[in-house]
């Protein structure tokens, strides 16, 4: 997730989504990473997060790039994403 990206992607590197809507469509597979960009605070949304990890293949949630640590409507991502611990999802800091 990249909000200051010119324009809405596909979710790939190269062409990021820049909003939490647009995975409101996606099922997240066992080892998907979701990457957000560092230094920004993404906007939040009641964007629903559908997928499960497992202990071989969790779901990451990770920082990419330069910058603090990203934040989702002045959140940090570990709190943002706490309610998935239990569907084998993984938050892990930069650095």
């Amino acid at each position: 997730l990249d909000s200051s990206a010119p324009a809405a992607g596909d979710g790939s590197e190269q062409r990021p989504f820049t909003s939490l809507e647009q995975f409101r469509q996606l099922e997240l597979a066992p080892g998907a990473t979701l990457h957000f960009r560092a230094g920004q605070d993404h906007p939040d949304a009641d964007a629903v997060f559908w997928g499960y990890g497992t202990d071989d293949a969790p779901i990451r949630v990770v920082p990419w790039g330069d910058g603090p640590e990203p934040t989702i409507g002045g959140a940090p991502l570990s709190e943002r994403f706490a309610r998935y611990a239990a569907q084998g999802w993984i938050v892990t800091a930069a650095g």
